[in-house]
């Protein structure tokens, strides 16, 4: 299972289904000293906290989607986290408070028939110190953790603190009612907020509100989310130090099409047992990585520098070696994995042969093999390099194995000349490959050849000429159909917008599936004449599929020069459009641009009131809901 259905997975708590509904209560007053969160130095504050996740999941389709392996059947896996957590107040932090942080007197249980976990490891790092900032309107900025905590541990200590977060509104005094964007996991949410006391007492609930152009992993698996309980309630007190208690329950479900993929119930409360002042008692001297809050990306994000860190790598026994990256892949700290094979093939490289025989012979497990492949040109070693050209070149290893040889060239930089020349002859044998198995072997090349052009032009690398002229080759040659496909998506690869006048051309012709990937294929090539093709194609486009292609590709580029006759175009078509699922797409556009550009919602509204297909109604809903909220 891949990292980003992980994540979705791991925090799926954190997202409900909205429609719009306009709030028109009048404000109630608030006392003076609780207007937001306010803490003094040197504070402590200790929690008790508890969070209970029940997550049921159908393994076997999400492995055919995600195409990573996974049991078959259906899993339960229960988790159970409860104990303290000690706050610590450190300084303050931009227009906030930077927070030491840290578990005391925990438990953690897991249940079920799910994958077993190492629970020793998530003990050990969970006891480690974190530290979060806080702004004044309690808002969690970001989360900084010690550098050996894992991704899952991470996710679980985030997870945890955003399933509470509050955020008080921009407003004063503070209003009975009000909606805010908050951050999670996967994008942004708005929390739905009321109070009857100025603040003291609050109720959330949540509604799923995404930005057309946010690339989650609910998106890119067509997965959707039903909602079918959220509530939080929070008690404050007069000096504004957070919360006094924290209780919230959320439930709901994750479909593809009719299918129910996964069925998850979250449950939590925290209790504020005392404040006092601190003595700087958590220890948080070490090295540190900093995520914002939206989505955990790392604030500073350093490529890893294998050539300083190979001599901490010990050899040891190849049973061993397994053992330990297998332990690192049941953790589904999937980083780690690929990491630890790099380090250790550059320190040990002879030990890629030893790989490469299993691999051949069919001895590896399926996962650990994948991580192993990538791992090869991670490595950056003459052996690595040699095992993926064997890939690409030796027809008696296992099909599998060699499109995993082909895909480890991915983003690979400065490649090597004899592994660029095994790709193009990977590539070049399209003719003679036939239907099937390795026909999917020279298309998965040529994709990679265009995502090295695109490496390429990025630095300057003298060879993409070659690269270029092999991709316009293939384009010209290529016969109506799959072929022509397969070289669109190549080029799109490469995002290099000398190729756009080709697309438009065989576009101009072509049927809805070679439109559809053409759009697909252009939305790298972000210039003035894309964006009067995409106007125009705006108006044109008759077919669903094509269109849906169509409008994501324009919702992720810019049209800052050409914004309002964007809107003015996409809304004058809304409001005409016959096809509800071309109606959503074009709100989807609308939405990519509305926080730039307000006057987008006149459109939305009109087309609001005359709306009546219930979908299309809800994705109406989430973007006003989004666009109304604070920020």
């Amino acid at each position: 299972m891949n990292k980003k259905m992980l994540g979705a997975l791991a925090l799926l708590g954190l997202i409900g289904v909205a429609v719009y509904l306009a709030q028109t209560t009048a404000p109630t007053p608030l006392p003076q000293n609780t207007s937001g969160c306010q803490f003094d130095a040197q504070d402590a504050l200790l929690f008790s906290f508890s969070q209970k996740g029940e997550t049921r999941q159908n393994q076997q389709a999400l492995g055919q989607k995600s195409g990573f392996p996974t049991p078959s059947g259906t899993t339960q896996n229960d988790v159970q986290l409860q104990g303290q957590m000690l706050w610590e107040v450190t300084q303050p932090q931009g227009k906030g408070w930077r927070i030491h942080a840290q578990m005391q007197n925990f438990t953690l249980t897991h249940s079920g028939d799910g994958q077993a976990q190492d629970l020793e490891t998530q003990k050990r790092m969970l006891q480690e110190p974190f530290a979060l900032d806080m702004d004044r309107r309690c808002r969690f900025v970001q989360f900084g953790f010690q550098t050996s905590v894992t991704t899952e541990v991470r996710q679980m200590l985030r997870g945890l603190l955003q399933n509470m977060e509050f955020v008080l509104p921009q407003k004063k005094p503070v209003p009975a009612q009000w909606r805010v964007k908050q951050n999670h996991a996967l994008g942004q949410y708005v929390g739905v907020y009321q109070s009857n006391n100025g603040g003291l007492n609050l109720e959330r609930a949540k509604e799923l509100a995404p930005s057309a152009h946010e690339k989650t992993a609910l998106r890119k698996l067509q997965l959707k989310p039903q909602l079918n309980k959220t509530q939080m309630t929070v008690a404050r007190d007069a000096n504004g130090k957070w919360a006094q208690s924290i209780k919230g329950l959320e439930e709901m479900q994750l479909f593809m099409g009719s299918t129910e993929m996964a069925h998850m119930r979250y449950e939590y409360e925290l209790i504020r047992e005392k404040i006092y002042k601190h003595q700087n008692s958590i220890d948080f001297k070490r090295s540190v990585q900093w995520l914002n809050a939206k989505q955990g990306q790392a604030v500073q994000n350093k490529p890893m520098d294998l050539s300083a860190l190979t001599a901490r790598v010990p050899k040891m026994p190849y049973e061993a070696l397994l053992t330990r990256v297998q332990q690192l892949i049941d953790q589904k700290d999937y980083n780690a994995v690929w990491q630890f094979l790099a380090l250790y093939f550059k320190a040990h490289p002879e030990v890629i042969a030893t790989f490469m025989a299993d691999i051949k012979a069919g001895k590896l497990a399926d996962a650990l093999e994948s991580w192993a492949i990538m791992a090869m040109g991670k490595a950056d070693v003459p052996e690595g390099y040699q095992a993926l050209r064997t890939l690409l070149q030796d027809d008696t290893y296992p099909h599998r194995s060699r499109y995993r040889g082909v895909v480890a060239h991915l983003n690979m930089e400065n490649i090597k000349q004899k592994n660029l020349e095994a790709l193009m002859t990977l590539s070049n044998g399209w003719t003679e490959a036939g239907q099937g198995k390795p026909q999917v072997l020279a298309s998965s090349a040529r994709h990679m050849i265009g995502n090295q052009l695109s490496v390429m032009n990025k630095s300057g690398d003298a060879r993409n000429g070659d690269m270029a002229e092999a991709l316009e080759g293939w384009l010209d040659e290529a016969q109506p159909g799959f072929e022509q496909r397969v070289s669109m998506k190549s080029v799109g690869n490469s995002g290099d917008a000398q190729f756009f006048e080709k697309l438009k051309d065989i576009n101009t012709s072509a049927d809805d599936r070679t439109r559809e990937v053409s759009y697909h294929a252009m939305r790298f090539m972000d210039t003035p004449e894309s964006h009067a093709y995409f106007l125009e194609r705006i108006k044109a486009e008759p077919n669903a599929e094509a269109f849906k292609e169509l409008s994501q590709t324009v919702a992720g580029q810019s049209f800052n020069d050409e914004r309002a006759q964007l809107i003015q175009m996409v809304g004058e078509r809304l409001l005409r459009e016959p096809n509800a699922d071309i109606r959503i797409y074009l709100i989807n556009i609308l939405a990519s641009v509305i926080e730039q550009a307000p006057e987008a919602k006149t459109y939305l509204q009109q087309q609001l009131r005359q709306e009546r297909v219930v979908k299309v109604v809800q994705r109406l809903g989430e973007v006003m809901a989004m666009a109304n909220a604070d920020n």
